[in-house]
Order: structure tokens, then C-alpha cells, then sequence
């Protein structure tokens, strides 16, 4: 009979996150000689004007800091810039290539700028708002994406004539 007592250990290994498959552990000199970060390192932890749908340029994280206390750094091979090998900012532990395209193109048509405004709105996670105290008749999605460029761009169309906006879109992901 097998002893339980190595398992639970090597269990707890894999429970635990780490780094991903396409990371290691630099040595010094290797962290020196890698000088460029994985790619959009710096979107980490930004926060994003939900008005504007602009990033605010506010961190949450300092994604500049790549170097742990015993002089080591994570290095990531990135197989989409010529297997180029890249450092992983501290605040970030998982970060993979990693290609997914839906090759369905999604269509809708918007009859008016409130109309595109809410298609923008569709794309956010709302739960922001049950933190700002607004009375249920208020909470709509109007203010999301109200001040982007694609619903004053609309606004503006919509003053000189009737227009009907088409929205096409084919996401793709190269990195998480």
C-alpha cells in the first residue's frame, strides 16, 4: 500500500499558483541582459474612465518592479516577437501566449447614439455601479461610454441627419 504522506505534498504543488509554462526563474545576469517587458505589461491593475472608456493612466500596481529580493527576476519567452525573452513585472504571476481568435463575425445595427451607447455599454462589467449610490431610476447604462469618442462621433452624426451605425467586430486574444 502506497504511503499518503508524499502525495499530499506534491498535491499542494500543483494547487498552488505559480508561474506559467512559458516563464522561468532569470539569473541575474540573464535579467540584466533582458531589458524589454511582456508585452501590455503596463495595462496591469490601470484603471479605466468608464465615462470615456479611456485608460485613466492611474495604477493600482507599480509594474515596474521585476526584481525579487534575492536579485532574480521571471523571464518569459514570447514566441510571438521571435521567442524574445521578456521580464514579468512582480504584480504579475500568470502570463501566457496565447492565441484565440472567434472567427464569427458578430453584427449589430444602432439607430441612434444612445443606441451605440449602449452597445459600448454591453461590452462593460456594470457591477461599478451599485457602488455609487445612484437612485434605480439613474443607474442605466447612459453613463457608460457616454463620453467616448464612438458616441459623440455618433452624437454629432445623428445632429446633421438620420444615420444607422453598424458595429462589426472579430475578437482576437494573443496574450493572457
Amino acid at each position: 500500500m502506497a504511503r499518503s504522506g508524499a502525495f499530499i505534498p506534491l498535491l499542494l504543488l500543483f494547487l498552488l499558483p505559480g508561474v506559467s509554462p512559458d516563464c522561468y526563474t532569470g539569473t541575474a545576469e540573464e535579467c540584466d541582459e533582458n531589458m524589454s517587458f511582456v508585452p501590455a505589461h503596463s495595462l496591469v491593475g490601470e484603471g479605466i474612465d468608464v465615462t470615456t472608456l479611456e485608460r485613466t493612466g492611474a495604477n493600482l500596481v507599480d509594474t515596474s518592479l521585476w526584481r525579487h529580493p534575492n536579485g532574480l527576476c521571471t523571464l518569459c519567452e514570447n514566441r510571438l516577437q521571435g521567442r524574445q525573452h521578456q521580464r514579468l513585472p512582480l504584480a504579475v504571476f500568470d502570463w501566457r501566449v496565447q492565441i484565440s481568435c472567434n472567427r464569427d463575425l458578430s453584427s449589430s445595427v444602432e439607430e441612434s447614439a444612445a443606441a451605440v451607447g449602449r452597445a459600448l455599454a454591453s461590452d462593460v462589467n456594470n457591477d461599478w455601479q451599485s457602488e455609487l449610490e445612484l437612485r434605480e431610476e439613474s443607474r442605466g447604462p447612459a453613463l457608460v461610454g457616454s463620453k467616448s469618442q464612438l458616441t459623440s462621433y455618433a452624437y454629432q452624426k445623428e445632429l446633421q441627419d438620420k444615420y444607422t451605425f453598424v458595429r462589426q467586430e472579430m475578437p482576437c486574444v494573443y496574450y493572457r
